[in-house]
């Protein structure tokens, strides 16, 4: 099998720039490929996704595909949602981070070429890209809006209508959102401890030993959760609690609740009510992997790193509906990040691309 595309470094920067749809012109030894013979033996093993080495070879296959429908006669849905599991997996404690993304690899092919005939071009309002560096978070504030990337430069920006900038680096950010009218939190779920921002001067970081995945306010008070599941009162050294999760991986304070995401367990959010302290487990049903979400009157609406969609829930997180299609183009997302509601829309950012897409409420 080729080597330089299997053997390509484990950086998420690079390993996923290629989709079947992308027109990749392939070298003569490039492998010919029963897909359906390939799947079904595949499906025979007990993880029901095959071996290492027939990931690859379904990866190589479906490049090869290239953009035509995929074969009839299997569940090709059914396939991603298990390479999809197969990856979230692979963040529980000994995972493999080779295998992790070679599965997401495959998945992200597989979606491509399952989306390859669904349009919902029309359903775009507007779209933009950036230019920064695999974008993490946007977030319209005061009179501009600040915007957190992988740069290896400044990775904080502030961009005011008027034009000017205020940058920074601080540490390996992946969120922000908002503590108060005119104050900042900035936090990571790689960097340890997070940073206030009041919008004058340098942002003040605010020690602790481990990444803190979410800061927020409540009631006047000011909280933050690490990634390992812990909740702490600023000012304070032992947590009040730690909520059952492998990892906080990303997590939002919406409509006065902080909403968990473990990336190692699927069709799941970790719910905590700060008024009692509840803990409750949410089932989000057709989303397997909740990278970001958001409340409009009483529709919850959720992004799926996995399948690149906008899903939409009513007030008891009954499924109501769902928008976009997984890939580059116009009307698609590629691994959305991040999903604010902004002058009365919904903006998702795909942290693949960095497009920020502005589709209407549903």
């Amino acid at each position: 099998m080729p080597s330089a595309f299997l053997n390509l470094d484990e950086s998420s920067f690079s390993f996923y720039t290629y989709l079947p749809r992308d027109g990749i012109r392939l070298a003569p030894e490039w492998p010919s490929v029963d897909l359906i013979q390939l799947v079904r033996q595949m499906q025979t093993s007990e993880s029901g996704t095959g071996s290492e080495a027939e990931i690859d070879l379904l990866s190589c296959a479906l490049l090869a595909h290239g953009a035509s429908p995929l074969p009839p006669g299997l569940d090709w849905p059914l396939l991603a949602d298990q390479l999809s599991i197969l990856y979230m997996q692979q963040f529980k404690l000994n995972g493999n981070r080779r295998l992790k993304m070679k599965a997401a690899r495959a998945n992200f092919f597989l979606r491509d070429l399952i989306d390859l005939e669904r349009d919902e071009s029309a359903q775009v309002l507007a779209r933009r890209s950036f230019g920064e560096c695999h974008p993490w978070d946007w977030l319209p504030f005061a009179d501009g809006e600040v915007m957190v990337d992988s740069s290896p430069a400044l990775n904080v920006r502030y961009r005011k209508t008027c034009g000017d900038i205020a940058g920074f680096r601080l540490g390996l950010p992946t969120q922000v959102d908002i503590l108060a009218e005119r104050r900042l939190a900035i936090s990571s779920c790689y960097s340890d401890g997070w940073y206030q921002w009041d919008m004058e001067g340098k942002p003040v970081w605010q020690m602790h030993s481990r990444p803190v995945t979410l800061a927020f306010s409540h009631e006047g008070r000011t909280y933050f959760l690490d990634n390992g599941g812990s909740l702490f009162l600023l000012g304070t050294e032992l947590p009040l609690l730690r909520l059952p999760v492998t990892s906080a991986w990303r997590a939002r304070y919406v409509d006065g609740k902080v909403f968990v995401s473990d990336w190692s367990e699927p069709r799941r959010l970790t719910v905590l009510d700060p008024d009692g302290w509840q803990i409750s487990i949410v089932n989000s049903g057709p989303v397997l992997l909740t990278n970001d979400l958001c409340k409009v009157d009483e529709t919850y609406y959720v992004i799926d790193k996995m399948q690149g969609r906008v899903f939409s829930y009513d007030a008891n997180f009954a499924p109501k509906g769902e928008r976009m299609s997984f890939g580059k183009g116009a009307g698609c997302l590629y691994d959305p990040i991040a999903l604010r509601f902004h002058q009365g829309n919904l903006c998702v950012l795909s942290w693949l691309t960095g497009a920020l897409t502005e589709i209407g409420l549903f």
